[in-house]
């Protein structure tokens, strides 16, 4: 399974009966303006505390804002996760590439 997602193959991912654990690790205040559908919040720094909160079984998505600074702590993320076992993927572009998605997606449908 590939390092990455993109937001197209997430979206086909959750209109399907998948055993999927989609985690937000940006703070609580972005996620409350703002994340997918099904989403987890497990800030990136609470991560290591909090791992029992993420299934064993199926595919677990990470997902940070999008800018750059915060690659490291999507990366840290996967690393923390598939040393432990998890089937563990990085949106692509984090946050900021699935609402460009959900923009796009909208546009087509008018």
């Amino acid at each position: 399974m590939d390092q990455y997602i993109s937001p197209q193959e997430l979206n086909r991912y959750l209109g399907r009966e998948l055993e999927l654990t989609i985690v937000d690790l940006r703070s609580e205040q972005e996620f409350e303006r703002g994340h997918i559908p099904t989403a987890i919040n497990i800030p990136g720094d609470q991560l290591a505390d909090r791992m029992i909160e993420i299934p064993d079984e199926g595919v677990t998505v990470v997902y940070c804002g999008g800018h750059s600074s915060e690659n490291d702590a999507c990366h840290r993320a996967y690393d923390l996760l598939t040393r432990t076992g998890h089937v563990t993927q990085i949106l692509e572009g984090g946050f900021a590439a699935w609402q460009e998605y959900e923009r796009t997606a909208a546009e087509k449908v008018r």
